[in-house]
């Protein structure tokens, strides 16, 4: 299996999808609430280099610098498949932080959005929204 470090648009879709499960109105997030988006971001992105630095026994720099964009809201189709990029590109490692974080995130997928892979819109959506 191969593994990449996902692009930002992609981390930017699971921290919308994220926020959505926290039950947050993504349209109007108050400070506190893009500061935890911001975390949360940052620490997906670790996850992911760590996996990918696992994987290929690399030491790229877990450090990110970018942010949560609230301008690029995307529709709920893109963010699940965007989550599954995300998922499949991080697993390597397979931490328990990894191991939680996917359970929460993919109970509320399951029980909000049930069969959402089936539609035709997360058909086409990209996989890495670079």
């Amino acid at each position: 299996m191969s593994a990449f470090i996902c692009g930002e648009k992609c981390l930017n879709d699971v921290t919308i999808l994220e926020m959505k499960r926290r039950g947050y109105d993504i349209d109007n997030l108050q400070a506190y609430q893009i500061e935890e988006a911001n975390a949360f971001l940052k620490a997906i992105y670790r996850i992911n280099v760590e996996s990918v630095n696992y994987r290929y026994d690399e030491e790229t720099s877990i450090d990110c610098n970018f942010e949560y964009n609230k301008d690029d809201i995307q529709y709920l189709e893109q963010l699940v498949k965007s989550y599954h990029c995300w998922h499949y590109q991080s697993c390597e490692k397979d931490s328990e932080e990894f191991k939680t974080l996917c359970k929460t995130i993919e109970k509320y997928i399951e029980s909000e959005f049930p069969n959402i892979e089936k539609r035709s819109d997360y058909e086409t959506a990209g996989w890495d929204r670079a």
